[in-house]
């Protein structure tokens, strides 16, 4: 049953980046020069040949359709599936050990690139994992405070 739910996902998301990638075709044959383009740079960078790289293809369209409801810190689009988030998604296939052990490893990962890439929105994405986490710990310590009692 996990299994089908992780591949329902991955379907999804590849039918997410088709769509992502037809409009993005769509908006640069309506265009007849790309000096003025919103993603000349990114278009630069793959060579017009977004769906080979599914992270410039985000970047690409975020930057052509920018939904400014996202929550791109507690609840990026692309980290949901319906209303499964993937955190959950994980938790569910994996246990909370290994996705607690995940948080920690995000939660350095983002302070390590901060600085690189998205700066102050990488930090709030380690804040975030590492209150997850705590979360995880302190789900556990409750549990063991409970057949202590009993």
């Amino acid at each position: 049953m996990k299994l089908d739910s992780c591949i329902s996902w991955m379907s999804e998301e590849s039918e997410l980046m088709e769509i992502r990638n037809k409009a993005i075709q769509e908006y640069c044959s309506k265009r007849s020069e790309c000096e003025t383009c919103k993603i000349r740079g990114l278009c630069d960078a793959c060579e017009g040949e977004f769906t080979e790289n599914e992270e410039l293809l985000k970047l690409a369209y975020n930057k052509l359709y920018p939904d400014s409801t996202e929550d791109h810190v507690n609840h990026p689009n692309h980290y949901a599936s319906g209303s499964i988030e993937c955190i959950d998604a994980m938790e569910s296939a994996f246990g909370k050990d290994a996705v607690s052990n995940f948080c920690l490893l995000n939660a350095f990962k983002y302070i390590w690139r901060s600085e690189k890439k998205n700066g102050a929105e990488d930090i709030k994405k380690a804040i975030w994992y590492l209150e997850k986490y705590l979360s995880f710990i302190s789900f556990e310590k409750e549990k063991q405070n409970a057949r202590s009692n009993i």
